[in-house]
């Protein structure tokens, strides 16, 4: 049995092939359009959803359904030890203070380990690499969500239009990692983590 698995939510912009490569686990977050419920990434596609976006569709989000969130933890304790959820952030959303108050029933306590650092879409992708870096170094579950939480405030988020080039210079140091992910629809996010003094 594997020691630590990561576990986030659709908030984090990560896609069933990103979420395959790195190893994890992405709970689908609902949403509703118009009356209809959708699952992001599940019921429609990122490119459909944007689509909706543009033609002025009125969208509201939701919360997953308790049952969902332990059934991905179940099957996950399946395989590993301990979980690093880290889901959309409590300022944001109620979720996460649900999955905070499930994880301390008895068939989870001592197991999972919700994360909550304040954060939603490129930062929570950052900080889902981040995690799954820490469990490639050796980091215990504590240490990752002590780490994650306590560096809530501390990231840098440069935004560029795609046709131009990045005038701000990447530097690799102990105190930060670079990131690039795509934002809609014209723009490049760069999230700078600095997890070190």
């Amino acid at each position: 049995m594997k020691k630590i698995g990561i576990m986030t939510d659709s908030h984090s912009g990560i896609l069933s092939e990103e979420a395959q490569r790195l190893g994890i686990k992405v709970l689908p977050m609902p949403f509703y359009i118009g009356e209809k419920v959708y699952r992001e990434g599940v019921d429609l596609s990122r490119d459909e959803f944007y689509d909706m976006l543009r033609k002025g569709v009125d969208v509201s989000t939701s919360q997953p359904s308790p049952t969902e969130v332990m059934d991905m933890w179940k099957e996950m304790l399946k395989e590993y030890e301990e979980i690093v959820y880290i889901p959309l952030s409590s300022a944001l959303s109620g979720s996460c203070m649900t999955a905070e108050a499930m994880a301390n029933e008895d068939e989870f306590a001592g197991k999972v380990f919700v994360v909550d650092n304040g954060r939603v879409a490129t930062p929570m992708h950052r900080s889902v690499l981040d995690a799954v870096e820490m469990v490639k170094e050796g980091y215990s579950v504590v240490e990752i969500k002590k780490i994650l939480e306590e560096t809530r405030e501390k990231m840098t988020i440069y935004i560029e239009h795609q046709h131009t080039e990045i005038s701000q210079k990447r530097r690799k140091s102990q105190l930060c990692d670079s990131f690039g992910s795509r934002c809609p629809e014209y723009q490049t996010c760069y999230a700078f983590q600095h997890r070190k003094a």
